[in-house]
């Protein structure tokens, strides 16, 4: 119900009501994130709602930076 009604899922996001969740499949994303590793500089192209993102900046070194474009 939540999905198709942006907003509402919004706000019950922000209140810790629901997780955001991802399109990409977890084993895509762990892959994502070996990559990341090593990385000075990731683009990710269609954020979504930004859990993919936040898994990659999460494996960036220190000094990496994420650029999220969508």
């Amino acid at each position: 119900m939540l999905n198709n009604r942006p907003r509402l899922f919004n706000w019950a996001h922000r209140l810790g009501l629901v997780d955001a969740y991802s399109q990409t499949h977890p084993e895509e994303r762990a892959a994502l994130c070996r990559y990341a590793n090593d990385a000075r500089i990731c683009v990710e192209i269609g954020t979504f709602m930004g859990k993919t993102a936040a898994d990659i900046a999460r494996a960036l070194p220190a000094e990496g930076e994420l650029f999220c474009v969508d």
